[in-house]
């Protein structure tokens, strides 16, 4: 499960904004083995096109999140609502973390529908595998 401070928003020397996936010690990897830590960072650079942008979904995700799950220990994956409001202010999120079962089936129909191989073998973050 990945957390809130897990992905932080950072610019680089020339000012273009991206994310970086922050490795946490797990279970398997305890910090003890050197060849277990990552050496490249996981990133994700901004784009020109706003609508497709990862910064700036990263952006709006954070706005329609609930303000008390901002906190860098506050599980990343939160529930939609199921309702939909006018209010500008309305959060799209509840203040529930999916679990790991709906992330995969998630995972799994975002895969289909972009008419991936559905025989590669594909993971979410927690190894879920959506082989059929």
């Amino acid at each position: 499960m990945h957390l809130w401070g897990d992905v932080t928003l950072q610019k680089d020397s020339n000012g273009v904004e991206y994310l970086q996936l922050n490795e946490r010690q797990t279970k398997t990897r305890t910090g003890d083995i050197v060849s277990d830590i990552q050496k490249v960072r996981h990133t994700v650079w901004a784009t020109s096109d706003p609508q497709r942008c990862p910064v700036n979904m990263y952006k709006l995700y954070a706005i329609k999140r609930p303000e008390e799950f901002l906190n860098p220990e506050d599980p990343f994956n939160l529930d939609p609502r199921t309702i939909s409001a006018t209010n500008e202010d309305y959060k799209w999120f509840t203040k529930n973390r999916v679990g790991d079962k709906k992330l995969g089936k998630l995972l799994k129909s975002m895969c289909k529908e972009a008419g991936l191989d559905k025989n590669k073998k594909l993971t979410n973050t927690e190894d879920i595998s959506l082989k059929t």
